[in-house]
């Protein structure tokens, strides 16, 4: 088995914290449009989408790039899409405890098992300085 590729997109702004409004979309919607669509789309905020005919023509893009999907999940994704061009940011996600070490079982929720790509999001962070230790049990690349 070849090399295991890890990302980790830490994002301080945008993003729900404890008490925020219910997220709209599923986590595999989120964890893959956060790890794989937002390379080329983060932070679009044109308010209209570049696929003006709806969501299904945009499936062939979909799939081009999210890899493989159902109709229902490229639609989420393309919801996900149109949110973040409306509203510049990230569609919340449930925050981790940050006060306390995030081991294993906390952070394969923020896993895309398909890409294998983790998305941990860390909330609204105050102006301030943060210290960010990673350990791995194996060699990993990081971004």
């Amino acid at each position: 088995m070849g090399p295991r590729w890890f990302f980790f997109a830490l994002l301080g702004f945008g993003l729900s914290v404890k008490g925020a409004d219910t997220p709209m979309f599923d986590t595999l919607t989120l964890l893959r449009f956060n790890t794989v669509c937002a390379h080329c789309h983060e932070g679009e905020c044109s308010g209209r989408l570049s696929f003006s005919s709806g969501p299904e023509a945009a499936f062939s893009h979909v799939r081009r790039y999210a890899g493989v999907v159902d109709d229902s999940l490229a639609r989420q994704l393309y919801g996900v899409l149109e949110r973040m061009k409306r509203d510049c940011t990230y569609a919340p996600m449930v925050v981790p405890d940050l006060d306390r070490p995030l081991g294993r079982e906390i952070l394969d929720d923020y896993r895309d098992t398909a890409s294998g790509n983790y998305f941990v999001p860390l909330g609204r962070l105050e102006p301030t300085g943060y210290r960010l230790n990673l350990r791995f049990d194996v060699p990993a690349t990081f971004r």
